[in-house]
């Protein structure tokens, strides 16, 4: 059967990327190239691929690119096959030690975030410097080159603060995403450092994200005693809620979110709710949102809800086969570490773009630990 399969996908892909065309609708052989990238990703996702659910939602991105193609969802394509490929590539080569290694390195990417957000709430900026600040410097070195040093005294808004990612829900996101990564043996001793880096950066939905994890790990870790854990926990976090955050803001508007969710929801969803408006173009939806809403001028172009996002590009198909990768995955999938890890990733992405960023990488690794981990039956927890 396997052979068959082969034998069949390589005559439609070789016959069709070869000999297909488009007709009327672009250059001959503008179409043409279309046409040979359309066969070669098909392949990728058929021969490579070997998750069933990330398959069928390479396949339906595939599909729904053609069905209204252009430069935007031509180059989001280009990108999902790129990340998928590395993610395959990493599911191929792992091994125990090489789950190990890829969950230091998650680590080691939260230390160095932290050790920049506490050098940027000092003052120290290296290299990255907010628009509109490099005049005010108190000090500055090697100010005209490609890595200079600004000094601020005293030190500029709290509100600036994003480590190496750029702005303060991307940074807080990122380090609620690593947070699983420290919940095993020696690690753990670095949580109080992610923790001061939560606290500087000031941002709600990695600190949800963060929490959420901990007490899962806790549940699965301890089981009835882990309410030990999970009361200072949500406690601390209670605390950290009412002292900082602002209540109305936040169960009102959702820091002004709760708008534009309501009008994907009950005007941009249901006018394609089967097939969705295409890959890559959520934000290009703002024009529509700015113009039907009070939510003018706004500072980003995504709806900061990763899962809303989706089903508006990608339809009821899309959200459909997202869900049974995530179900099938979490039913089987044994170790905590790497169940907090997803849950933790799903949560960031609940109030920022996390999958459209670069912090999305964090993702690739824990899923694809997670599908070595079920052909294989290997857990890292005790490590």
């Amino acid at each position: 059967m396997r052979d068959l399969k082969f034998k069949v996908m390589s005559w439609m892909i070789l016959v069709g990327g070869v000999l297909a065309f488009l007709p009327g609708f672009l250059p001959f052989r503008t179409g043409k190239i279309l046409i040979v990238e359309f066969a070669l990703f098909t392949a990728i996702a058929l021969l490579f691929i070997k998750n069933i659910w990330i398959r069928l939602f390479l396949l339906w991105c595939i599909l729904r690119v053609i069905l209204g193609i252009n430069q935007y969802s031509q180059l989001s394509l280009h990108l999902l096959v790129f990340v998928l490929v590395f993610y395959q590539i990493l599911t191929d080569k792992l091994n125990k030690d090489r789950v190990v290694h890829l969950l230091n390195i998650v680590c080691v990417i939260a230390i160095l975030q932290t050790i920049m957000v506490i050098l940027q709430r000092c003052g120290i900026w290296w290299t990255i410097l907010p628009i509109g600040y490099k005049e005010a410097a108190s000090i500055s070195y090697f100010k005209n080159s490609l890595l200079p040093l600004f000094i601020f005294r005293p030190p500029i808004n709290i509100d600036s603060i994003g480590g190496f990612v750029g702005d303060t829900n991307t940074a807080s996101a990122l380090l609620g995403m690593c947070l699983p990564a420290f919940f095993r043996k020696k690690w753990h001793w670095f949580i109080p450092l992610i923790l001061i880096g939560f606290f500087i950066i000031h941002a709600f939905g990695g600190i949800v994200a963060g929490t959420v994890a901990l007490i899962v790990f806790l549940i699965f870790k301890f089981g009835k005693r882990s309410l030990y854990g999970i009361i200072p926990t949500g406690l601390l976090f209670i605390a950290y809620f009412i002292r900082f955050e602002n209540l109305q803001n936040i169960f009102i508007s959702g820091s002004n979110r709760f708008e534009v969710w309501r009008f994907y929801i009950q005007h941009l969803i249901p006018k394609r709710w089967i097939i969705g408006w295409g890959l890559g173009q959520g934000e290009f939806l703002w024009p529509i949102i700015e113009k039907e809403t009070s939510f003018k001028n706004v500072m980003y172009w995504h709806s900061h809800n990763e899962i809303i996002t989706m089903t508006a590009e990608l339809g009821l198909i899309g959200l459909v086969i997202i869900c049974g990768y995530f179900f099938t995955t979490f039913k089987k999938l044994k170790d905590p570490v790497i169940i907090c890890g997803l849950i933790a990733c799903l949560t960031a992405s609940l109030s920022i773009f996390t999958f459209h960023s670069a912090i999305g990488l964090i993702l690739i690794v824990y899923m694809a630990i997670a599908h070595y981990q079920l052909l294989t039956n290997k857990e890292v927890s005790n490590v």
